[in-house]
């Protein structure tokens, strides 16, 4: 299609009010580049798939759509022999139950209404139930490595939460000692550089003898180390050091496990991303309150009572216009402000969304054809 005929009849308004309605940036990539076409069947097919999807949206209120993110970037460092992130692999476990859910729910919705376009595209997901349930075993939705991921990681993590037990409960015998309350500025334990210290006068820095890793802004506090903890939190930081080595060690080998399926989950998206995108377009048709035209090959049309799609509905006047069967031209005469340019526009809009696959505002039984 000629882009300044595109830009005249404002095309790339329907095209904003489409991407609107998606779900996911998936299926707004898709949006943002539809352009009208001229294969007769695969209009029909586009324009079946959004029937289907507002036949679903009145029959099925919940749609699982939920969970459709973009994984390129998980699924590029699973190629390279990268290692996944915990929030990573949650992104990836989302879109393997989004394939799950919505593949089932076309599948089961066969044996009540016909849907074969939708029914196609669940067709065509791949499911992977296995790398679904590895990745739910390992990861916790908190974005972090469970503890049963190995018995390396439990006993490295038993240990940590027992160095920090000992080192705060001799830090809290030290600021609970009446002896040392006087030196401190809050009887308190805290944290800095990852190790446990007490906040210090520091006047009486002598007193409580161990290693200063911070002072407050004024300079009055000091952050001491206790020497009695020294080597506790030296131990601590050891198990730290030996749960984070555990913890990437972990990652890396369940990344591997999603290289055998980067095909698999690169087309996955696609289908979903179409599949958000129908819907896209039937919610789009919904708020159109919108029809399915009966289509034509030849360059002919029959516009019963449409509306120009830009133009609010209490606002918009209907017309009624053929062209193409008994006679080939129309004139349009009228004051000033009288509608023959929205007249022109809304025939012409008309043409690109029907050949785009969106549905248009008009009554049923209008007919579109086919233009070049």
């Amino acid at each position: 299609m000629n882009p300044f005929t595109l830009k005249k009849l404002e095309y790339e308004k329907i095209i904003d009010l489409l991407a609107a309605q998606c779900s996911s940036g998936l299926g707004k990539l898709l949006a943002e580049g539809l352009q009208p076409i001229t294969d007769g069947q695969q209009i029909a097919y586009w324009q079946q798939e959004t029937t289907e999807g507002v036949l679903v949206r009145r029959m099925e209120p919940n749609i699982p759509l939920g969970g459709l993110v973009d994984l390129n970037r998980q699924i590029r460092k699973a190629q390279i022999g990268g290692m996944l992130e915990p929030e990573e692999f949650l992104q990836l476990l989302d879109v393997l139950v989004a394939c799950r859910r919505i593949s089932h729910f076309f599948l089961e919705r066969k044996r009540t209404y016909e849907i074969p376009r939708l029914e196609w595209w669940a067709e065509q997901i791949t499911l992977l139930p296995e790398l679904e349930r590895e990745i739910d075993d390992i990861i916790a939705p908190e974005a972090a490595v469970r503890d049963s991921a190995s018995s390396e990681l439990l006993a490295v993590r038993r240990k940590i939460n027992t160095l920090k037990n000992r080192i705060r409960e001799r830090l809290e015998h030290i600021v609970r000692s009446e002896t040392s309350q006087k030196y401190l500025q809050d009887a308190l334990v805290t944290m800095r550089n990852d190790r446990y210290v007490v906040p210090v006068k520091q006047e009486y820095r002598s007193q409580i003898p161990g290693i200063v890793h911070d002072q407050s802004a004024s300079g009055a506090t000091l952050f001491i180390e206790p020497m009695a903890v020294v080597e506790m939190n030296n131990d601590l930081r050891k198990a730290y050091s030996t749960e984070r080595d555990e913890v990437n060690r972990i990652l890396l080998e369940l990344s591997s496990k999603v290289t055998p399926y980067t095909d698999d989950l690169q087309y996955n998206l696609q289908v979903l991303g179409q599949i958000d995108f129908i819907f896209a377009k039937a919610r789009l048709s919904e708020k159109m309150n919108g029809i399915e035209p009966v289509l034509k090959q030849a360059p002919q049309l029959s516009i019963i009572k449409g509306r120009h799609p830009l133009i609010a509905a209490k606002q918009v006047v209907p017309l009624t216009v053929a062209l193409g069967q008994d006679f080939d031209s129309v004139i349009i005469t009228g004051p000033n402000t009288g509608g023959k340019t929205v007249t022109l526009k809304t025939v012409g809009l008309f043409v690109l969304m029907t050949q785009s696959g969106l549905h248009i505002p008009a009554e049923p039984g209008t007919e579109m054809g086919l233009f070049h």
